[in-house]
């Protein structure tokens, strides 16, 4: 016995508005409940103000540097650049910290002095200032931004005041 396709083989017509109706009601569900996760690795770059960053008033004679460290609000770390861009030596408030390319035994150096100033209990620091030369290279940067970014104040809350500036080469 042979079979009849109870199905006419005219054309179907689908109902677009419907369709597009439940579209919009799906996108407007889904960016209405979009949650994004939060950025990881995220500090606030505090840019160079348009003023020095020592205070006049507040500077007495020092006897050694440490002293005259003490005055200022913010520490400033130097990055100087070879002729190729890459980094060649580090200053820690004009002081030179380490000359030559950057090496892990540069890294814990420099970490375990901010770890010295940033952590002893009365120091008035809270904020770091990275000077650079302006051929530096981005990843050499980021490496010293890197160990600078891990260091905890005094009271335990991570240095989140980073500032940047160019290198004034006259």
């Amino acid at each position: 016995m042979r079979h009849r396709n109870r199905f006419s083989h005219g054309n179907v017509e689908l109902n677009m508005a419907a369709m597009l109706d439940m579209a919009f009601q799906l996108l407007a569900f889904f960016i209405l409940t979009f949650t994004p996760s939060p950025i990881e690795g995220q500090f606030a770059l505090k840019l160079p103000p348009p003023v020095a960053q020592t205070q006049p008033e507040t500077l007495t004679p020092a006897s050694n540097d440490a002293e005259a460290m003490l005055d200022l609000q913010a520490i400033h770390l130097t990055l100087l650049a070879n002729p190729e861009g890459r980094l060649s030596a580090v200053l820690l408030e004009d002081q030179p910290l380490f000359e030559g390319d950057w090496t892990p035994q540069h890294a814990t150096l420099l970490n375990n002095q901010l770890k010295e100033i940033f952590q002893t209990p009365d120091s008035p620091f809270h904020q770091i200032q990275i000077i650079s030369d302006k051929t530096l290279h981005y990843g050499d940067m980021m490496k010293v931004v890197e160990v600078v970014s891990r260091q905890k104040l005094a009271n335990g809350k991570p240095l989140r005041e980073i500032g940047f500036s160019e290198r004034n080469t006259r």
